[in-house]
Order: C-alpha cells, then sequence, then structure tokens
C-alpha cells in the first residue's frame, strides 16, 4: 500500500504536502512508510496526528518530528531518525503530546525538549544518546512510558528551570549510563516510577540539580541506585534494592577553602530521606561522606 497522509478528506503522497494544507487544529491520518521530516511550525496549533497500524515516520537525519506550535498531539506512530539532534524535537515555545509512539534514534537523543512535551504510554529505545532531555528550561512529563536502552542516560534534566515530571508507570531501564539525571540546574520528580537494570547509576543528581522521588523503586542498578553529588534530593516512600555497590551515595566534591556564600550551600548535597528501605547492597546500603544529610 502507498504512504499516505490525509487531511480534510483528501490523501496526499507525503507528509510536507499534507502540513501544508493543514490549518489550525485539523488532523492528518498517516498510513504506510513515510520517510522524511515533519515539520509543524508556529502557524499549525492544535494540529493532530493520528497513525494507522504500522504506520511510521522516519528521517536519516533528525528529527523526524520538529514541533514549534502549541497543543499538538501525535499518537500511534513509530518515529525513527539516524542522526542529527534528536528524533523529536520541540523547541523554546512549542509544546507537543505523543501518545502510543515508539521513538527511535540510532545516533542521537531521542526526545530532546526546550518547550514542553508530554509522553503517555509510549516506548523510547534505543538512542544512540540521551533518551529523553530537557534543556534550557524545557519540561518533560512522562506517564505509563518506557524509556530503554538507550547509549547515555535514559531521562536528563539538564539546565536551569529544565523539569523532568516521571509520573505513575514509568519504567527507566537497561540504559547504558544512569537510569535518571538532573544538574546543572535541572530538576527531577518521579512519582511511582521505576528505575532497574541501568549500568551505572540509577538515579544520578549534582551540579545544583533537585529531585523528589516518591514511592519509586531503584533495584539492580549496575554501580549505585543514587547517586547525589549536589543539590536537593528528597527520598520518600521508597525501596533502593539489589545496587551492586552503594544503595544511597552522598558525595559532593569538597569545598573551596575561605567564606562560604549562599550559593556555595545550595550547591551542597542534602539528601533527607523519609521512609525509604535500602537493602541488598553490595557494599553500603548508605553512604555520606558530606553535605547534609536526614532521615526520618
Amino acid at each position: 500500500a502507498m504512504a499516505t497522509a490525509t487531511v480534510g478528506g483528501t490523501a496526499y503522497g507525503s507528509l510536507v504536502e499534507a502540513v501544508e494544507h493543514a490549518k489550525p487544529g485539523d488532523t492528518i491520518s498517516i498510513s504506510g512508510a513515510h520517510t522524511g521530516q515533519m515539520v509543524i511550525a508556529r502557524t499549525l496549533p492544535g494540529l493532530v496526528v493520528v497513525g494507522a497500524s504500522g504506520a511510521s515516520i522516519s528521517a536519516g537525519k533528525g528529527p523526524a518530528v520538529l514541533c514549534s506550535a502549541t497543543g499538538v498531539q501525535i499518537s500511534g506512530l513509530l518515529l525513527a531518525a539516524k542522526e542529527g539532534e534528536a528524533c523529536v524535537s520541540v523547541p523554546g515555545g512549542g509544546s507537543l503530546t505523543l501518545v502510543s509512539c515508539e521513538v527511535r534514534c540510532s545516533a542521537a537523543n531521542g526526545v530532546q525538549v526546550q518547550g514542553e512535551c508530554t509522553l503517555e504510554s509510549c516506548k523510547v529505545l534505543e538512542c544512540g544518546a540521551y533518551g529523553v532531555v530537557a534543556l534550557a528550561g524545557g519540561l518533560v512529563r512522562t506517564k505509563g512510558t518506557t524509556v530503554a536502552q538507550n547509549v547515555k542516560t535514559g531521562a536528563l534534566s539538564r539546565g536551569k528551570g529544565s523539569r523532568l515530571l516521571l509520573d505513575v508507570g514509568t519504567v527507566i531501564e537497561r540504559n547504558q549510563m544512569h537510569g535518571v539525571g538532573g544538574d546543572q540546574g535541572g530538576c527531577v520528580t518521579a512519582i511511582s516510577v521505576k528505575v532497574r537494570n541501568n549500568s551505572l547509576l540509577g538515579f544520578n543528581l549534582g551540579d545544583g540539580g533537585s529531585g523528589l522521588l516518591r514511592e519509586c523503586t531503584i533495584h539492580a542498578n549496575g554501580m549505585h541506585g543514587i547517586q547525589c553529588t549536589g543539590g536537593e534530593l528528597l527520598l520518600t516512600n521508597s525501596v533502593v534494592t539489589s545496587s551492586s555497590k552503594l544503595g544511597i551515595f552522598v558525595n559532593p566534591p569538597p569545598a573551596p577553602p575561605g567564606p562560604k556564600s549562599v550559593e556555595d550551600e545550595q550547591q551542597r548535597a542534602h539528601v533527607t530521606l523519609d521512609q525509604v528501605e535500602v537493602t541488598g547492597s553490595g557494599m553500603f546500603g548508605v553512604h555520606i561522606t558530606g553535605g547534609v544529610g536526614k532521615a526520618r
């Protein structure tokens, strides 16, 4: 069958044509395997893209989807790219919801967000760099989504104002670096999330990042379950099990000599553990070399 993209009752042979003929709020129905990029400009807010069973968009050089418009929803598609910066890119000002999509990018990031992106019941697999990354004040929300087997960290929040909200049913597993990371001021909130079987750290927080983990399971990560080298971490009602080395490692860099500013204090590692169970670690359950640790 020919790959088609239908909008307003007319079937087009290319994504570019379908997008050119779409108006704000239209629905584009996609069937078959498309090659090339789907570029959704700011002038198409509220666009809905629906994939028929087996429909795909693959770009040699990503992004396969570049969404600068607001309120866009894409569902039921396999999205793939070989290289470029990412398979799915949402620049500042754009907002995109992906539902029941699979994202693969052999040599770059899976989903890169400087605007806002929500992933519901999606899979982000086997990407050549990060699976999902919020940058430069971007916001990524996940729900019922699996981020697995990516070459770098599965889900990363990097930079001031960047936020990862990992919600119920999200699984971050078998990534070749860390499961989840927050650094350079990035913020991570994880609620009822499983972070397991990642090669290095389950959760890595440093460099002024902040993390709130509630009702999470951090299981069988290849180095430590959680490492905090700076920033602020609150871990509540969670379990950290079967870490190869340390369950929780609080390890800030040594403070430079001389007077301390408020900013220096914020950079230090502040870790609060509330109703946390740490079991089966290869070395120590909790190892704190500096910073501020509280348990309640």
